[in-house]
């Protein structure tokens, strides 16, 4: 994605910002003038030295794809608002009022006792568990994602 919209672009981004009654945000504004590659996007938060939380929250906005539970899951509400928000996301305003986090109820100590070695193979089929769980919605049972990563 290149830059070079600019005015078009912010007026958009603060017409969504308005319309979802979230707060003018710099950093979401610098993002909209800047292409969304995450390269480009730390070399800029470098030069301007942010702070560490602002940089991380500015290259976050290049990753722009997926659904905003999974961005908030992954890299908090504020990056999912941000997000939903350059890419004038229609399910943004029903994410801002009912999203909570969900929490993943599977432990090491659960693939062990399904059989899973004790070791690294435990952490890599925890993840793979996981992605499968976010990739799916985030179900409660998760007794489905387990047996289908499992076995």
């Amino acid at each position: 994605e290149t830059a070079g919209r600019g005015g078009a672009d912010l007026a958009r981004l603060r017409n969504t910002e308005v319309a979802a009654g979230v707060a003018p945000g710099v950093l979401r504004r610098l993002a909209t003038l800047l292409p969304a590659d995450g390269h480009v996007l730390d070399a800029v938060a470098t030069r301007l030295r942010l702070s560490n939380a602002d940089r991380k929250r500015l290259v976050l906005t290049a990753g722009r794809g997926g659904s905003l539970a999974e961005i908030a899951y992954r890299d908090g509400r504020d990056s999912a608002i941000d997000r939903g928000l350059l890419r004038d996301d229609k399910d943004l305003p029903a994410f801002m009022a009912t999203w909570t986090k969900p929490v993943f109820a599977v432990s090491g100590r659960d693939l062990i006792a399904r059989g899973v070695p004790v070791g690294p193979e435990v952490s890599r089929r925890l993840g793979e568990v996981e992605r499968a769980w976010i990739a799916a919605g985030f179900p409660v049972d998760l007794g489905p994602i387990l047996n289908e990563v499992l076995n």
